[in-house]
């Protein structure tokens, strides 16, 4: 009787652990959907925005100076009607992008996505804070520490993300659950990780540290790609530039002097210097970490304490690097700024009577 009534808790034990683990991928997974959609949104609202203010300089310089095809010649107004709705364009998508607010879910999702991962493989491989309850006796007791860290993340990327007036809590797609947590789900392995098993110290490298060490490395060519690139147009643009202004042209010097100010707002936008510096850092801490354990002897990995520092240092180096890049992202900033700037540039680009 002793013994079947400790596999009844132990079933039941199973079942909460599995049900603990089954809300917070769901919450994972509803995050980054709802994140990536406003990550789109708000890159191309900026980019946008950049757009139409080269666009609204560019008519603006050129009716200024009565430059062809805004001269005499434009007897039909045509050029301060192309301002005027370029204008009303750009205040309605300021209105939309301030109705939004995508930068600051997009931001606010994805940090709370990441922590709530991070946190299912600490209660997975029985490390941190789980280690402690468990190694305690209370197995059931760190299932309610994991739904409690959740509740306490769920809580603050409600009021943070600003999604309590928005059809977040509307029921999903099918498609957005990606952890196996649902039947009519699509499940993506990953080095046949279930997603739920318990987990030992070298299969938390397997599954864990190595696939973000993949990703991170991936990132890198396409971010030094998109900085070189920027950085070359600049250069040409800002030479194209001295050479319009030495021949005469002064209107078009001052057209491409707007493109150079939006490529570099974009490349600060973008972030790609500083996520090469994140990336490059995190890559050279999780190889000295996975080249410290594979030092230990058989033994030595046994031991509790090595996979407590394991584990915990490798989830605070990539936690570290999504929180550095919500500390230092220039994104809100940026587009804040275009927002705050546009009206004044648009007061400042009226188009002058052009000398006749």
């Amino acid at each position: 009787a002793r013994l079947a009534r400790y596999e009844e808790e132990w079933e039941a034990g199973l079942a909460q652990a599995l049900r603990t683990l089954r809300s917070v991928w769901d919450s994972v997974d509803e995050y980054l959907q709802v994140s990536r959609r406003n990550k789109v949104i708000a890159k191309g609202a900026y980019l946008l925005l950049l757009l139409l203010g080269i666009a609204t300089t560019s008519i603006a310089t050129l009716i200024g100076t009565g430059t062809p095809p805004f001269d005499d010649d434009d007897v039909g107004g045509v050029g301060p009607s192309t301002i005027t709705a370029l204008s009303l364009l750009t205040s309605f998508c300021i209105g939309i992008i301030s109705f939004l607010a995508p930068v600051q879910k997009w931001q606010q999702l994805r940090a709370t996505a990441s922590q709530l991962e991070s946190e299912t493989w600490k209660f997975r491989t029985r490390t941190c804070h789980y280690a402690r309850i468990a190694n305690g006796g209370r197995e059931r007791a760190s299932d309610r520490q994991l739904i409690a860290t959740a509740q306490l993340l769920r809580r603050g990327v409600i009021e943070s993300a600003s999604i309590k007036d928005t059809s977040f809590f509307s029921v999903h797609a099918a498609s957005t659950y990606r952890h196996g947590q649902r039947h009519d789900a699509i499940f993506e392995p990953r080095l046949r990780d279930d997603h739920y098993s318990v987990l030992r110290p070298d299969e938390y490298i397997t599954l864990r540290v190595r696939p973000m060490l993949a990703f991170y490395k991936s990132r890198l060519p396409r971010y030094f790609r998109v900085r070189a690139a920027l950085q070359v147009a600049q250069l040409l643009t800002v030479v194209t530039t001295v050479v319009f202004s030495l021949i005469g042209w002064s209107a078009y010097a001052t057209i491409l002097a707007a493109l150079v100010s939006s490529l570099t707002a974009w490349g600060e936008f973008y972030g790609a210097n500083k996520k090469l510096a994140r990336y490059s850092t995190v890559i050279a801490a999780l190889h000295e970490e996975i080249s410290s354990w594979d030092a230990l002897t058989e033994v030595e990995r046994h031991a509790a304490q090595r996979a407590e520092d394991l584990i915990s240092n490798c989830e605070a180096l990539i936690t570290g690097e999504r929180e550095a890049w919500l500390a230092t992202s220039p994104a809100s900033k940026n587009l804040e700024k275009a927002l705050s700037s546009n009206a004044d540039e648009k007061e400042d680009k009226a188009p002058a009577a052009p000398d006749r």
